[in-house]
C-alpha cells in the first residue's frame, strides 16, 4: 500500500472512530448528567472530528509543512465572482425547487412549510456554520479530496468523498429513532443529498481553490434544509430529488472538466 492510500485509509478510520466516541460520550452525558449546555458543546465538537484527526496526523502526512501555513493556503486564492454566485445560487435553486414542489404537494402557502420567524432565521446560521462546515471542510476538501484526486477524476473523487462524508454520519442514523422502512428512506435520501452536495462542492472548488467555496455550499445545504418545518423524511426526500436534478445538470455543463484526471 503506497503512502497516499495509507494516509487516506488511516484518516478515514480514525475520523470515524473519533466521531463514534463523541456520540457515545454525548449519550453518556445526556443519560448521567443531562446538562444541555455541555451536550451542545460536545455536539459541536463532534462535527470537528475531520479537522481534529487531520491536525493530529498532520506531521506524518506533511512532514515539511506547518499546520498554520497549510490552513492559510486554503483561503489565499481569490474567489471568482461567478463561482461565488454558483456556490450561493445552486443551493438556493435546490431549496426553492423543493419548496415550490412542497407547496404544490401539500396545497399550503410557503410560510406554513418553512421557518419564517426572524430570530430563528438569525441564530440558525451561526449554529449550522460552527456545527458542520467550519469543522469538516478542512478535512474533507483540503486534505481528503486532493489525496483521492491524485488517482481519480473529479467526478469519481467527489462521489467517493461524498460517500465517506455520508457514512461518517452512520452513528446519527442509528440513534435517529426511525424504524423500518422510514430509516431506509431517510438513509437513502441523506446519502443522495450529501453525495450530490459533495460533487457540487468538488466541481466549484476545482475552479476556485479557496475553501470558503466549500464552506458556503456546505452551510447553505444545512441551513436551507433546516428551514423546512414539515416531516423530516418527506422534506429530505424532496430535497434529495432536486439535489439530484441540479447536480446532473451541473455535471452535463462541466463534462469537459470532469473528464480530466485532476481538478488542477
Amino acid at each position: 500500500m503506497n503512502s497516499t492510500n495509507k494516509n487516506i485509509k488511516n484518516y478515514v478510520i480514525h475520523t470515524y472512530l473519533m466521531f463514534i466516541l463523541f456520540i457515545g460520550l454525548i449519550g453518556l452525558v445526556m443519560y448521567v448528567f443531562n446538562i444541555e449546555a455541555l451536550v451542545t458543546v460536545l455536539q459541536t465538537a463532534s462535527a470537528w472530528t475531520p479537522t481534529f484527526i487531520l491536525l493530529l496526523m498532520f506531521k506524518k502526512i506533511y512532514p515539511q509543512d506547518s499546520q498554520l501555513q497549510f490552513i492559510r493556503r486554503q483561503f489565499t486564492e481569490k474567489i471568482k465572482p461567478t463561482i461565488l454566485l454558483a456556490a450561493i445560487g445552486l443551493p438556493l435553486a435546490i431549496f426553492l425547487g423543493a419548496l415550490i414542489f412542497a407547496v404544490l404537494l401539500y396545497k399550503k402557502p410557503f410560510y406554513e412549510l418553512i421557518i419564517t420567524s426572524p430570530l430563528p432565521l438569525f441564530y440558525m446560521l451561526p449554529f449550522h456554520l460552527s456545527s458542520g462546515p467550519l469543522g469538516e471542510e478542512l478535512g474533507w476538501r483540503a486534505f481528503l479530496l486532493p489525496e483521492i484526486q491524485k488517482k481519480l477524476s473529479l467526478l469519481k473523487s467527489g462521489f467517493i468523498v461524498g460517500l465517506i462524508w455520508g457514512f461518517w454520519h452512520l452513528p446519527l442514523w442509528l440513534v435517529s429513532g426511525y424504524g423500518w422502512p422510514e430509516l431506509v428512506i431517510y438513509i437513502i435520501s441523506f446519502l443522495v443529498s450529501i453525495v450530490c452536495c459533495s460533487i457540487i462542492i468538488t466541481i466549484l472548488y476545482s475552479k476556485c481553490k479557496n475553501l470558503l467555496i466549500a464552506i458556503i455550499v456546505h452551510v447553505l445545504n444545512n441551513y436551507l434544509l433546516g428551514l423546512f418545518t414539515f416531516d423530516l423524511i418527506q422534506s429530505l426526500t424532496i430535497f434529495a430529488a432536486f439535489y439530484l436534478v441540479v447536480t446532473c445538470i451541473l455535471i452535463i455543463i462541466t463534462k469537459k472538466t470532469l473528464r480530466k484526471g485532476t481538478a488542477i
